[in-house]
């Protein structure tokens, strides 16, 4: 028999199986017992907290011959036949390669037809948003009167990307990330269910890093079990697995920072490299290691090391720095430079950190002799400057600190409609770029000693061009809204 991954085979096949979402499971229940099935269903949640597995249960209790206080008996032809996965009457669509409107047209015209055996024919559409905007207007109609033996089930890990016209037409149920307490005894329970020996901590720490959704957590113990064949599963051998550190180096690492020991930072950072550790989930775990500091420390609870004896504010900025980088570093080309540059960055002496505009009560020493220019005599730039700062752009870039160049180097400036914008490729730089405008602003002000002000837009899609005439082409170009 082929093997089973461990999430598959532990799948929850009843109702009372499904962890962390008691609120929602007693809903199900008392519909089903009252036969008060709803024509749609939105399921959203996160990754891996039992939306897909409640949706097939669901299919089974309404279909059931022979349910049990709502859950589904489980030995009923209908049963056995959806929770193999060859009902008919269950059809499961993965909205990511099935969006067109043409899909959601044979779906219409495929509910027609009565179910061929039991109650209901049920359609679950897993990651619902990603079907495109006709294909949600195709469905809507269906949504609102479908025929007395269908039921919809959408599951979505972004509901904010469902039009409200469709999520007004079903029940909606938010799944919860499943509790470390509620995780670590599910666990457990199926560690001794596969006699398999797991350590405390190991499960602990599995239950950290699959962050709430009980499928990472299998798919993990999976690889440990795999890997591991035949011996107890212990803290360190998941570490390996997971390609994460133990918890002394991040302590090593604060106090490196704490003493702005640059050469002992980068010594600590190609250690664990040179293991074979992965950096973006070194980061997520120092953050994590940075928050226990903290609130350890407000709560006077903390244990007496040079990490925890740092001020509260320097805990924060760390935070707020390693945060920032979690959020862009599997965009890195290479996440190790990205987090050396940080380190050293965050241990270089105060007087050396560029671009960072003093509080109005605070003036820079070196900047104390300096004649001050007012703020009146800072000329707003016109339309005539906006050309110096396209042709000295790369100029301007090369004394830029890393957290500004990353971004900058990726986005073309032009002039649009009497603005001076920065062009980038994609949303996500768009956002970052908004969110450093005020800094970007500043230090123009210094480099071209004019005050710029900045529109961030994203390129448009290629459009494609007419092959006649050259005067079409230019028409064309005329009509694109750069």
């Amino acid at each position: 028999m082929a093997y089973v991954a461990l999430y598959r085979k532990l799948r929850p096949k009843f109702f009372k199986d499904v962890a962390g979402q008691e609120n929602i499971i007693r809903t199900l229940l008392n519909q089903v017992r009252a036969s008060r099935i709803s024509h749609a269903y939105l399921f959203c949640g996160t990754r891996g907290s039992g939306k897909t597995s409640t949706a097939k249960i669901l299919a089974r209790a309404i279909n059931c011959e022979n349910p049990q206080d709502g859950e589904p008996c489980g030995k009923c032809r209908p049963c056995v036949e959806i929770a193999g996965g060859r009902s008919v009457n269950v059809i499961e669509i993965d909205a990511a390669s099935n969006n067109s409107v043409d899909d959601v047209r044979e779906l219409r015209e495929e509910i027609k037809y009565s179910p061929a055996e039991g109650k209901f024919k049920v359609y679950i559409i897993d990651e619902v948003h990603m079907l495109s905007a006709g294909a949600f207007n195709a469905l809507l109609k269906t949504l609102e009167e479908p025929p007395p033996h269908v039921a919809f089930i959408l599951a979505t890990t972004d509901p904010q990307k469902i039009p409200p016209t469709v999520v007004s037409r079903c029940q909606r149920f938010d799944f919860r990330r499943v509790a470390p307490e509620i995780m670590s005894a599910r666990l457990k329970e199926y560690m001794d269910g596969e006699n398999i020996k797991i350590s405390s901590e190991a499960v602990s720490y599995i239950v950290s890093v699959s962050d709430g959704a009980m499928r990472d957590a299998l798919s993990v113990l999976d690889q440990c079990v795999s890997f591991f064949s035949g011996e107890e599963i212990t803290l360190e051998k998941v570490r390996e697995i997971t390609g994460s550190v133990d918890e002394t180096i991040f302590y090593e690492l604060g106090e490196a920072l704490l003493s702005r020991d640059a050469p002992r930072v980068l010594r600590l950072i190609a250690g664990f490299i040179e293991a074979g550790r992965d950096a973006p989930l070194f980061v997520s775990d120092f953050i994590k290691i940075l928050r226990d500091v903290l609130v350890d420390n407000i709560s006077n609870d903390s244990k007496k090391t040079k990490l925890r004896d740092a001020p509260q504010s320097e805990i924060i900025k760390y935070i707020t720095a390693f945060s920032e980088l979690s959020s862009r570093i599997k965009y890195e080309a290479s996440p190790r430079i990205g987090l050396e540059v940080l380190c050293v960055k965050l241990c270089a002496p105060i007087e050396t950190e560029v671009y960072e505009a003093p509080r109005k009560s605070e003036t820079p020493a070196a900047a104390k002799p300096a004649p001050q220019n007012p703020v009146s005599e800072i000329q707003k730039a016109v339309r005539e400057d906006f050309q110096e700062f396209i042709d000295r752009y790369q100029e301007f870039l090369k004394p830029l600190p890393p957290n500004l160049l990353m971004y900058l180097q990726f986005a073309k400036p032009l002039v649009i409609d009497d603005s001076l914008c920065l062009q980038v490729e994609s949303d996500y730089y768009k956002s970052a770029l908004e969110k450093k405008t005020p800094e970007i602003t500043e230090t123009a002000r210094e480099f071209f000693g004019r005050e710029y002000a900045f529109k961030i837009i994203v390129k448009p899609p290629e459009k494609p061009t007419p092959n006649d005439d050259a005067k079409a082409r230019g028409d064309f170009m005329n009509n694109i809204n750069l």
